[in-house]
C-alpha cells in the first residue's frame, strides 16, 4: 500500500478574482470516441460539480453526440465548444484531430483529457498559479490514482459501481532539467507520458504542428506516444508536483487494452524498425546525432539488458470472468457489505490529510456508487 504525503494546498487561499481569472484561463480539450456511456458519465459529473474551466470537445466518434448528451453541459451553463472530427480510425488520425482542436483553443493553457477519467478540481488552480509565476516552465502537472470498480450485484456496466484497488500512476519526479537532452534522458528512462499535464497552449500547440508536418508511420501504436512525449520533454521543463490531478478507472474499453505487451514486442522486427524511425526523427529535431545515440541506445525500454515479463496488476474480482454465476452471488454479498463499508476507500482515506482533496475523492466516489443513467 502506497503512502499518501500530506498535502498543503496554501495557493488555493487566492482571492475570488484570481480564482476567476484562472478558470478562463484553462481548456480541457476532451478527447472521445465512441464511449458513450462514459462520456454520459463525464459530462453529469461536470454538471454536478459546477465545472467552472472551458471545454473543448474533440469528436471522433462514427456518429455524433445526441443533443440529448450535450444538454447536461448547456443545462449547467458549462463553457464548452463542440467539433466533430472524421472517425479516428488510427492514432494518425488522432494526432491530427488533437493538432487541429489546439488551433482552435484560445485559451493561456491547455490539459488534454479523457472522458474515463475524473479532475480533481481542488489540484488545478495550484498549477496554473505554479506556470503563471515560473515562466521557465512549459507545463505542470500531478500524479494519477487508477482505481477498479466492484460492479454491483443488480448490473454488470463499468459506469458506477464501488470504487477498490487504489494504485498510484504516473509517479516519477520533475522532468525540468534545464538542458533538452538532459529532459529526453530522463524520458528515455521512465518513458512516463506527458498526458494530462496542464500545457502553455502555444508549446502545446508548436509542438504538435511540428510532428503533424512530419508524419510518421509507425507499427506499434505506442510509438506515437513515445514521439509525442519526446517532443514536449525537448519542448521545455515540465513539473511534477505531488498532488493527485486526475482519477484513472482501469476497464475493458481503456485504450491501454488496444497496445501490445511492451515486452512481448522487444524481439519484433517491427519494434525494431520502429525504434529506429523514431530515432531518425529525434535526430531531425535534435541535430546532434553523436548526443542522441548516448542517450537514445542506452534506454532499457527500448534496449533492455534484462528481460522482464511486468505483470498488469488486475483486481481479484476479475479472474471470476468465466464463472459469471458464481460472480453473481460474490457481487450480492461484496456489493451489500460495501454500501455499508467500503475498506478501500477507507484505508487511501486514512492516509490522506488535505480536507479539500478528500471533499473531492468523496464527491466522485459518492457518483460512482450512484446510478446516474
Amino acid at each position: 500500500m502506497f503512502k499518501l504525503r500530506s498535502f498543503k494546498y496554501k495557493d488555493l487561499k487566492q482571492t475570488k478574482k484570481m480564482k476567476q481569472s484562472s478558470n478562463k484561463d484553462l481548456t480541457f480539450l476532451l478527447l472521445t470516441r465512441d464511449r458513450r456511456n462514459f462520456t454520459l458519465r463525464f459530462f453529469k459529473y461536470l454538471s454536478i460539480i459546477k465545472f467552472k474551466y472551458k471545454l473543448f470537445i474533440a469528436d471522433g466518434s462514427k456518429m455524433k453526440i445526441s443533443k440529448e448528451l450535450i444538454s447536461h453541459l448547456k443545462n449547467a451553463k458549462i463553457d464548452y465548444v463542440y467539433k466533430k472530427y472524421p472517425y479516428d480510425k488510427n492514432y494518425k488520425v488522432l494526432q491530427k484531430k488533437i493538432y487541429f482542436s489546439l488551433k482552435k483553443i484560445k485559451s493561456k493553457y491547455v490539459v488534454l483529457f479523457s472522458d474515463d477519467d475524473f479532475p480533481i478540481i481542488s489540484s488545478i488552480n495550484p498549477a496554473l498559479n505554479f506556470l503563471e509565476k515560473n515562466k521557465n516552465y512549459v507545463a505542470c502537472g500531478g500524479y494519477a490514482l487508477n482505481f477498479d470498480l466492484f460492479k454491483k450485484y443488480y448490473t454488470f456496466n463499468e459506469y458506477h459501481g464501488h470504487p477498490i484497488n487504489f494504485g498510484r500512476m504516473m509517479t516519477s519526479k520533475s522532468n525540468d532539467k534545464q538542458k533538452e537532452f538532459q529532459r529526453l534522458k530522463k524520458y528515455m528512462s521512465t518513458m512516463e507520458n506527458s498526458w494530462h499535464y496542464i500545457f502553455r497552449t502555444k508549446v502545446l500547440l508548436k509542438n504538435y504542428s511540428y510532428i503533424h508536418k512530419r508524419v510518421i508511420n509507425f507499427s506499434n501504436i505506442d510509438f506515437y506516444d513515445y514521439y509525442q512525449d519526446s517532443i514536449n520533454f525537448i519542448s521545455g521543463r515540465i513539473k511534477k508536483v505531488n498532488k493527485i490531478f486526475l482519477l484513472h478507472q482501469y476497464h475493458s474499453q481503456n485504450s491501454i487494452n488496444e497496445r501490445s505487451d511492451h515486452e512481448n514486442m522487444l524481439e519484433k522486427i517491427q519494434f525494431k524498425k520502429d525504434a529506429l524511425k523514431l530515432f531518425n526523427a529525434l535526430n531531425k529535431k535534435t541535430k546532434n546525432k553523436k548526443k542522441l545515440e548516448k542517450i537514445y541506445f542506452k534506454s532499457k525500454i527500448f534496449f533492455p539488458t534484462k528481460k522482464k515479463l511486468i505483470k498488469k496488476k488486475q483486481g481479484f474480482f476479475r479472474y471470476f470472468k468465466s464463472i459469471k454465476f458464481l460472480l453473481f452471488f460474490y457481487n450480492i454479498i461484496v456489493s451489500i457489505k460495501m454500501g455499508f463499508k467500503n475498506d478501500h476507500i477507507n484505508r487511501l482515506f486514512s492516509e490522506i490529510k488535505n480536507k479539500n482533496l478528500k471533499n473531492d475523492l468523496r464527491i466522485i466516489f459518492k457518483f460512482l456508487e450512484k446510478k446516474n443513467y
